[in-house]
């Protein structure tokens, strides 16, 4: 090469050096952040030092790592280092993985609380409500009044706390899915390290150290199905890359693992397997499962794939739905349309299919209501304008019985329910807000909160419980354990 070429890339070659050099610095030198804080409390300048007043929300310490379009932060003490292992023994590799999402990405908005409900039209019930600014699960009424909260961090668990010493993992710090049973018992998803089951005074009755993730589901015999992941080698995919690679475990009420099926083994098995082998040659997270439905056979003279027992799967990484075969290992139907990156896809009893397309509406989100055998678009709901609504992950959705749907934009930190008309007739905005990642912000994570290092807490769920949900097993006042 030419001197006059080594000229024009040496000062590249410095710049990527030296950016290499400060994020690995910020991985495992980040300092960490204030404490929580309440609302009226004082909370430091985004500049550091001196102090200011809070006008609206609790601030609490927030997600450790998240992922966002490709590029990871951070927001706390650690950095995650896990070790990867090929199948049936091998040497052992190491790297970044099993990173779950920011507690935050954007600035908090002036109000908080219920905005809007409309007695009329709204579908009345309790609201189950997970916030990422702590592990914790909260049950509100209609105007947002809270009735009860469960709340256990992972750092109190004593698995969780040896899986740390071995592996080296920060430990997550908010609760991503949670089931609500009618004692006041709760299940709760510590996102991609573990399920925990606490009871009424969060108390925790057991913890599984199964790498869950996303999306559980419990049946009315008692079992429950949940998304697992396993981060490693797997020489005939990939001789080099680590993968991750998803199940759908079945537990029994106790926690005992029952039954687990890796999911791209279902690909390897079916006549889809060619989608397998042209995800495994980059490595890294395969599919990204997000959502399993138990079918409960209604619609299997339609479609034989949707016979009971099999599992409806939303898949990120490939924009696709899948409906696995538990019995026979094998994925039994494929379907993929105009939506990108979606999450909580559901099959209704109106033989319909609904999901939440992140990133398929312009690059903006929006509700589909599709025909499952043919994918044609039958109902739609976007923002109006479009960039009111753009959570580019997570989300969350539940078709009400009434007809309408209740939408968790986790990005916004906001869920609210619309009609079949669109028409928004319930409308809350998370009162917590968390710091703002500083190495989220020097290497470019998208958020959006300003100058001030406070943003509103990102929401992960809101599930409409019925009016009658049995609550004579929340504790009264003084009482305890």
């Amino acid at each position: 090469m030419r001197l006059g070429g080594w000229k024009r890339i040496f000062p590249w070659a410095v710049l990527s050096v030296l950016a290499g050099v400060l994020l690995l610095a910020g991985l495992v030198f980040l300092p960490g952040f204030p404490d929580s804080r309440g609302p009226g409390e004082a909370g430091p300048e985004a500049g550091g030092g001196g102090s200011r007043g809070v006008e609206a929300g609790s601030r609490e310490q927030g997600m450790v790592f998240g992922r966002v379009e490709g590029v990871w932060g951070a927001m706390g003490k650690d950095s995650i280092w896990l070790e990867t292992r090929k199948e049936g023994g091998g040497e052992a590799d190491q790297g970044l993985g099993d990173l779950p999402y920011l507690a935050g990405y954007q600035a908090p908005p002036s109000r908080s609380g219920v905005l809007v409900y409309d007695e009329q039209r709204a579908r009345k019930g309790v609201n189950l409500c997970l916030s990422a600014h702590k592990a914790s699960a909260v049950l509100m009424d209609m105007e947002g009044k809270v009735l009860h909260e469960w709340a256990h961090d992972h750092e109190d668990i004593p698995e969780a706390l040896r899986e740390r010493e071995s592996r080296s993992v920060t430990l997550a710090s908010f609760w991503r899915s949670a089931h609500a049973f009618e004692n006041g018992d709760l299940l709760a998803i510590h996102d991609y390290r573990g399920l925990i089951k606490v009871d009424r005074f969060s108390r925790m009755l057991w913890y599984v150290p199964n790498g869950a993730h996303h999306d559980l589901t419990v049946m009315p015999d008692g079992r429950i199905f949940v998304l697992s992941h396993q981060t490693r080698v797997v020489s005939e995919w990939n001789e080099t890359l680590p993968i991750t690679e998803d199940f759908i475990a079945i537990l029994d009420p106790d926690g005992r693992e029952m039954e687990r099926v890796s999911i791209p083994r279902c690909f390897e098995n079916s006549r889809f397997s060619d989608i397998l082998k042209a995800r495994a040659v980059a490595g890294g997270d395969l599919f990204h499962a997000n959502k399993i439905q138990v079918l409960d056979g209604a619609l299997e003279a339609e479609n034989p794939a949707f016979r009971k027992g099999n599992i409806l799967v939303s898949l990120r990484e490939t924009s696709s739905l899948a409906v696995v075969d538990m019995e026979k290992r094998s994925v039994a139907w494929t379907l993929t349309g105009g939506w990108r990156e979606q999450h909580e896809s559901q099959l209704l009893e109106n033989g319909r299919l609904i999901l939440l397309d992140n990133l398929g509406f312009n690059g903006f989100s929006r509700i589909l209501e599709i025909e499952p055998s043919t994918g044609r678009e039958l109902w739609e709901y976007h923002g109006d304008p479009p960039e009111s609504f753009r959570t580019f992950l997570a989300g969350d959705l539940q078709r009400l019985d009434n007809g309408n749907t209740l939408i968790t934009d986790t990005r916004a930190g906001r869920a609210f329910e619309v009609t079949s008309g669109s028409q928004v007739v319930w409308e809350y905005v998370n009162p917590h807000q968390v710091p703002k990642s500083r190495l989220a912000a020097d290497h470019g994570v998208m958020q959006d909160g300003g100058p001030d290092r406070w943003l509103i807490a990102a929401l992960l769920q809101m599930t409409r419980l019925p009016a009658d949900f049995p609550l004579g097993w929340i504790p009264g006042p003084g009482e305890k354990p």
